[in-house]
This record gives C-alpha cells, sequence and structure tokens, in this order.
C-alpha cells in the first residue's frame, strides 16, 4: 500500500510538471470580418522543423473562436508561433457515395484555397505570452 502511494504520489508530480508548462488559451478567425465556423487551427512551434513537436490545434465555433490543445493536454506552452488555418467549404455538401466512401465534411475544399494550409507558406505568426489567455484575431481574406 506505502509503495502505490509512493508511485501514485511521483505520477501526480510528473504530471503536474508537464502540464504547467501549458496554458489555456483561445483566439478568433474571422474571414473577411465574419467568422470562420468549422475552420481548423494549427500551432507550430517556431523555428526548424521538428517530427516530435506537439502542434496545438483548435476548432472555430459560431463566433470564429477556438480553444487550443495540444495533444490530449488543454492548451499551449508560451513561445513563438507558426500558425495555420484550412477553412473546409461550409457550402460542400457530400454525396451519399462520398460518405459511403469515407470521406467527411473535412475533405471540403478550402475557402482560402490553400494560402493557410502549410506552415511553409502561412505567413500567419503568434507569439504567446506567460499568463496569456486570448490572442488578436486572424482576419483572414
Amino acid at each position: 500500500m506505502r509503495r502505490l502511494s509512493l508511485v501514485t504520489g511521483i505520477l501526480f508530480s510528473l504530471a503536474g510538471c508537464g502540464g504547467s508548462k501549458l496554458q489555456p488559451l483561445s483566439g478568433q478567425v474571422l474571414a473577411s470580418g465574419k467568422p470562420a465556423v468549422g475552420a481548423v487551427v494549427m500551432f507550430y512551434p517556431d523555428g526548424p522543423a521538428d517530427l516530435n513537436a506537439r502542434p496545438a490545434s483548435g476548432v472555430c465555433g459560431p463566433d470564429g473562436t477556438f480553444t487550443l490543445s495540444t495533444g490530449l493536454d488543454g492548451g499551449l506552452a508560451p513561445g513563438k508561433y507558426l500558425v495555420t488555418v484550412v477553412w473546409p467549404d461550409p457550402n460542400v455538401k457530400l454525396t451519399d457515395a462520398q460518405k459511403m466512401a469515407g470521406a467527411n465534411p473535412s475533405d471540403a475544399p478550402d475557402v482560402f484555397k490553400g494560402r493557410y494550409a502549410k506552415r511553409e507558406s502561412s505567413k500567419l505568426t503568434a507569439e504567446v505570452k506567460t499568463g496569456a489567455a486570448q490572442l488578436e484575431p486572424f482576419n483572414l481574406k
């Protein structure tokens, strides 16, 4: 029993250390001033591509706001990020045949035509400062 308590304490301690670096963070994506409902936002650490780095992601809700999560953890660590945004066209409806073939709404064409889809060419950036909870909106065209 004592050993189990020690192991449990160590695990909780380690979980707390890893999670303390992440902070809750939200933002908003607008397209010409209107909410980009359903847009997928990804935050990649700035610098050379690191295959082991976990990008943070979020999906825009009805008002264009998103909340970032890194893997299963909510939030994002402070730092500089490259940002990508893909907005599957909400006007494209999948046919029954497409659905049966495994397609989903995110397979619709990107409203932004790929301008912000790749970290190498997006040109969107963000700096997350300690204690920040809200980013400035991304107003895209």
